[in-house]
Formats: C-alpha cells, sequence, structure tokens
C-alpha cells in the first residue's frame, strides 16, 4: 500500500478491510482458520502498563517509555513527555490512559490518523470500543 497507513507495518493474513452492512471494518477472509487476522509489530502499538503507583512494575513502565521514544525513528512523531507520563504514571484505570494514547495517536502520527480513516468502522471513530454511557463512566 502507498497509504501513510502503511508505516504502521500492519499485515492481514486473514481478513482484509472493506465495506459491509454495517459499514467499514475488517472482514474475515475464510483462509487458513490458525492465521491470525491481523498482525501488527510491536513498535508501533499503543500501549500502558497495566498497574502503575506501588503495585506498578518500574520495568514494563521503563519498556512503555521506551517504545513510545522509539516512535519518533518508526513513526516520525513521538508522544510529549507529559503524555507519556500520563500513560506510564497517572493512577487512571488502564482503559482511561489507552483511550488517551489511541486519541493522541489519531491525531498527531500521520500513519495512525490514516490508519482510523481508512481501515476502522466509523462507527467507531474514538478507536475505542465503548459507548458513550461507558466513557462517562471512565
Amino acid at each position: 500500500s502507498t497509504s501513510e497507513s502503511s508505516k504502521l507495518g500492519i499485515a492481514f493474513p486473514a481478513s482484509a478491510p472493506g465495506e459491509g452492512v454495517n459499514g467499514r471494518g475488517l472482514f474475515c477472509t475464510g483462509e487458513d482458520p490458525a492465521l491470525p487476522l491481523a498482525k501488527t509489530p510491536l513498535g508501533v502499538v499503543v500501549c500502558v502498563p497495566e498497574l502503575v503507583g506501588a503495585g506498578g512494575c518500574e520495568a514494563c513502565v521503563d519498556a512503555v517509555r521506551s517504545l513510545y521514544e522509539n516512535w519518533g525513528d518508526t513513526l516520525g512523531v513521538a508522544p510529549p513527555k507529559l503524555v507519556v507520563d500520563f500513560l506510564t504514571q497517572a493512577e487512571m484505570p488502564k482503559d482511561l490512559r489507552v483511550a488517551v494514547a489511541l486519541v493522541w495517536a489519531t491525531q498527531s502520527v500521520p500513519a495512525w490518523r490514516a490508519y482510523r480513516v481508512e481501515t476502522l468502522p466509523q462507527n467507531f471513530d474514538s478507536l475505542y470500543l465503548a459507548n458513550d454511557d461507558e466513557l462517562d463512566a471512565l
């Protein structure tokens, strides 16, 4: 693909982006059931530590920080320190930290923005599969 989203390196071994009765999304191609629907290099994923604060794992925090530092080389844009600090240190629910990472990535990283526009269903423009009540609860 010549799209900006191709820089993410996402492959679809057993699925294909397309349009269906419910809109845009990924559709199973019916190939070998042992194949994953999608493969994504770990260096471009959105990630947060499971736990932060007193119960957290410092090695996990360091690994997540390193992942985002490398985004500058792999994706051309790395999150600012304040964003990474929130993702790795804020004693907030993991789901909220993931949602913040997704919002930042789709607004600030051209490859993530293109992936959102080209691949994900329009019903899930937030990239977070939650309804408004669930998001408000976060």
